[in-house]
């Protein structure tokens, strides 16, 4: 019978010994995913903000390419005013 007890209680010991190290494993699980979790929304955050300058660089893109139509448009205006001045000097010089 005595056996019977001790056999138990090695049993036992295993059982609370295994338990122990299982509650140790799930407290760094738990702590290593709220690491991982707090990452997580450091890099959504960092995401959207990242989109937030990816957008405004994409809207001052579009600005300066406006502004490049402008100026082409511009150009050609001066362009053309030039020729009919000088068409006109040429006129006057015969």
């Amino acid at each position: 019978m005595e056996n019977i007890f001790t056999e138990l209680e090695r049993k036992v010991e295993r059982v609370a010994s295994a338990i122990k190290r299982l509650k140790e494993e799930n407290s760094k699980l738990r702590s290593g995913n709220q690491e991982l979790n707090q990452r997580l929304r450091e890099l959504k955050a960092a995401e959207s903000g990242s989109d937030g300058t990816f957008r405004e660089l994409k809207s001052r893109i579009a600005q300066l390419e406006d502004e490049r139509d402008s100026l082409v448009d511009l150009r050609k205006r001066v362009e053309t005013r030039l020729e009919a001045i000088l068409s006109q000097f040429e006129w006057l010089e015969r």
